[in-house]
């Protein structure tokens, strides 16, 4: 498990979707879940974006949009999909979402933090954010799933308890 979830920090970049030309019924599903969940996402951001831009014609709002707010929703964005796309397996796990919202409330509270006190933030800027911020968050999940595993074996072996599967 803790391979796989590691493993996409390489396959992010090289990721392809090729499909063998049988698919099973799962995967059929499995792919029409994530159309569905496409254009969930479509169905909120073009309002959005329209809403946006109304309010801007309406009040006579500058034309430029807060690129560094939406730089980083776009950054906060890539980073957690990837992370929660790679360890799908891990998603009925508690301890999994307790350290992912670890990792965002910190995430969160930095980069708005750093953005208040900052005029512009450069928008190639975010390329190289988002690659540290992704390796970063992978070695996160990676070391705190690590040591929370440590201190379940040294509990289990306090209490004479093997892990499960074990005979």
């Amino acid at each position: 498990m803790l391979l796989r979830c590691t493993a996409w920090l390489l396959e992010a970049a090289i990721e392809s979707h090729e499909h063998d030309a049988e698919q099973d019924e799962p995967a059929d599903q499995i792919e029409k879940n994530q159309l569905a969940a496409y254009v969930a996402i479509a169905v909120l951001i073009v309002p959005s974006v329209w809403m946006f831009a109304m309010h801007q014609a309406r009040t006579g709002g500058s034309p430029n949009l807060p690129w560094k707010w939406l730089g980083f929703a776009g950054m906060t964005a890539i980073v957690f999909g990837y992370a929660i796309r790679a360890c799908r397996q891990s998603w009925g796990k508690q301890k999994f979402w307790a350290l992912l919202g670890r990792f965002f409330a910190v995430h969160s509270g930095l980069g708005v933090f750093v953005l208040l006190r900052v005029p512009v933030v450069p928008l190639v800027l975010y390329a190289v954010l988002t690659a540290l911020n992704t390796s970063f968050s992978a070695a996160y999940l990676v070391f705190s799933w690590m040591v929370s595993g440590k201190r379940e074996d040294q509990k289990r072996a306090a209490l004479g308890v093997g892990r499960r599967g074990d005979t």
